[in-house]
Parts: C-alpha cells; structure tokens; sequence
C-alpha cells in the first residue's frame, strides 16, 4: 500500500551526498512512499556541480515514478541557496538549447541525448567565450573534452540497449577563486560494468578507473580516449580531476605542476552511477598539439571567422555575436569574446559594424575603453581594426575615446 505522506530526506551538499540520497529513496519506496520531501542540512550552503548535477540526476530518474519537493523553511539564511538550485533545474533539467541565449548555459543543470548533446556543450562553450577571458587553446580543449565525456555517457553508459541514453552535464565559473568547474553526470552502469562489456576486465572499481585513464581503452563502441585526453588536459593546466562511479572515488590534483598520487574514496553504494568533475584555472593555456602529437583538432569556431588565408585576422560581425548594442551588459559580454580572442599573441580582430547605425555611448565605452584597459593601449592600436563604421558609430566613438 503507498502512503500518502511525506517521506522526508535530509541531505547535505557534499560529495557522495548523491549515494546517501539515493540510498534513502530506495527505502522509502520500500515502505510504500511516493511522496519524498528533500531538505538540505545546511541552508546556508553553496552548490556546485559535483553535488547539484548528480543530485538533480537521480531525482530525475525517479521523478517518473515519485514526486519530490524542496523544502526551504529558512527563507532568511537559505533563499539563495534554494531558489538558485530551483533556477539552476534540480526539478527540472534544462534540455531545449534552442530555449537559452548562447552566454546563459552556465549555473543550469542540462540533460542531454544523442539529439541535444552536441548543441549543449557548444552552448557551454559559448557561454564561457563571453563570460571570461581565457588562455590560448582552453576553450578549444575544454570542448573537446565535454564533447568525448558526453559521447561517453551516451555510448558506454546505457543499462538497456532499447531505451535512449541520456545524461547530465552542468558548468560554473568561480569569479572570486578563477576556477571553471564542470561535471558530467550519467545513471548508467559503472566504469568497470561499461568496460567488462568490450572484454576488459577489472577486479575491483578503482582498477577500473585507472584502466578508463589509459589512451584507447574502450568496450568496443569507441576510441577510448575520453577520459585519457581530460586527463592529460587536466595536468597540462594544474587543474584537478575527479571521478565517482560504482561507490569509489578517484581524485587527482596537481600541485605546482606535480601529480599527486591518487587515493581512492569509498562510499556505501553499489549502483554504476558516474560523476567525472573536473576543474581548471582560466589562465593556464592548453597546447592540445603537445598533448594529442601534433594532431591537434581544428577550431570551428576561429575557422569560421577567419578572413584571411594564414588565418591571422578573426572578423566578428558585432550585430550578430552581440546580443544588443545599448548596455554595458551587452557590450561586457562581446568584449569578453574579442579578449579571447586576442588570447592569441598572433591574431588580429577585425570589428565589422556592418549594417548597425549607431550603438550606445556605455556600449562604446564599455567596448573600447575598458578593452584598451584590460590589453594595453599599444595591443589595442596594433591588433584591433574597425570596419563599416557608419558616421553615428564614428560620433559616438569620437565621444567616448580617452
């Protein structure tokens, strides 16, 4: 018989807080609830991925079945915390890209397919090319390695071959410490499940793992350089990797441009649940060449909007990558593109104004000045160039010009 009340879970947002959750769904479905009630321990907690997405996971694999509802009784001290899980998705993911502006998919938990997976983390990677200014070959590293992560989940992670694979990916920015954290999410069957599928056999869940690290180790269905290649990309830029499936927890950091050797958490779980969370530090520059041989990828994105054969001149249309021409906001978020652009000790930007009449004079100030501020004055002169500027433009310019 179900019972109609609440079956409460108390939960703090830590790491493995996801296990202790799922543990305590699974007994009360065994005493007949389907109504749970979560409540954080701690109200005046922060969430980052490694503990928002795999709790925002599990709840949305069961939710089919059961209903769930966030209690928030500290609205004084807790109100940031919960309302900023609610809009980040823990009830619900986001899945529609289409839905979310190109520098608004951080701070959400998305949920991905084979349909949606690559729009997804190209949205990421958008977001993050007009949130911060990031070393040379971060951004191209980091989206290789979201792309082969969630390729991952959806090839290896499935428990049934008939249903669709699905899976969980969530990004942040920490302004205050200069980090980017990201994790990927599936409820599949485990590392050593995945691997023991394609006849590589593991004894135990951390041999496992160390195995996944290794370059083409795979069950079959891939290239097996998913975890390899974060890996390699993690130590390059002294940032830190950690992975949790089946109950173990394997963290690596890097110190000083040392690897620490990594040691194996235990948690009480027997389920194939897998987190890969990883951290880097936005100045550290990636050299994707170094790492993968001189077979580095190309860049769609910079391919795209090169002009000129040696691929020196980047042209950004400002109509169509700003997303206005009349606030600071606006103009913060396109100069944030130039920057990463300018990352590149040899590239020019090229400013098209191309059928824009006038802009605003904060948009302006916002573009040109602080852009001179944050690259140098001389970097601007020698590497920044305007084109179709109409007289408006030209005005306005003039204006706000130190």
């Amino acid at each position: 018989m179900c019972n109609s009340f609440k079956y409460s879970i108390k939960i703090k947002p830590v790491k493995g807080a996801f296990y202790y959750l799922y543990r305590n769904i699974l007994r009360g479905c065994e005493k007949g609830f389907s109504l749970f009630e979560i409540e954080l321990e701690d109200p005046k907690c922060s969430f980052y991925p490694n503990t928002l997405l795999p709790i925002a996971g599990i709840l949305s694999s069961f939710s089919q079945k059961y209903h769930f509802e966030f209690k928030n009784d500290e609205l004084d001290h807790g109100v940031n915390a919960y309302s900023y899980a609610e809009r980040a998705g823990i009830f619900n993911p986001y899945t529609d890209p289409e839905k979310v502006r190109s520098d608004a998919f951080l701070d959400k938990v998305w949920l991905f397919d084979a349909d949606t997976h690559y729009d997804i983390v190209t949205g990421v990677v958008s977001s993050l090319r007009q949130r911060i200014a990031l070393a040379p070959g971060l951004l191209t590293a980091l989206e290789l390695c979201l792309n082969e992560i969630s390729d991952n989940v959806l090839v290896h992670s499935s428990r049934d071959e008939t249903i669709k694979p699905t899976g969980f990916i969530m990004a942040q920015v920490y302004y205050k410490t200069n980090k980017i954290a990201i994790s990927v999410f599936d409820n599949g069957i485990g590392i050593q499940g995945s691997l023991s599928r394609g006849g590589r056999m593991a004894d135990t869940v951390e041999e496992a793992i160390n195995m996944a690290f290794e370059r083409g180790v795979t069950d079959g269905k891939g290239a097996g350089n998913g975890l390899w290649l974060l890996r390699e990309v993690v130590k390059q830029g002294l940032g830190s990797i950690s992975v949790v499936t089946s109950g173990i927890s394997l963290d690596i950091i890097h110190d000083e441009g040392v690897e620490d050797i990594p040691h194996p958490r235990k948690f009480s779980s027997t389920s194939g649940m897998t987190l890969v969370d990883f951290q880097l530090f936005p100045s550290s520059a990636i050299d994707l060449n170094e790492i993968m041989g001189g077979a580095s990828p190309v860049d769609l994105w910079t391919e795209n909007h090169e002009v000129d054969d040696d691929g020196k001149t980047i042209k950004l249309n400002v109509k169509t990558e700003a997303h206005g021409l009349g606030s600071r906001f606006d103009a913060k978020l396109f100069r944030t593109v130039v920057e990463n652009v300018l990352a590149d000790q040899d590239i020019t930007a090229l400013l098209d104004f191309n059928d824009i009449e006038i802009v605003s004079m904060s948009f302006a100030d916002e573009l040109i000045n602080k852009l001179k501020e944050r690259i140098g004055v001389d970097q601007f002169n020698r590497r920044v160039r305007f084109a179709n500027l109409s007289s408006g433009c030209q005005s306005v310019f003039k204006g706000i010009i130190e």
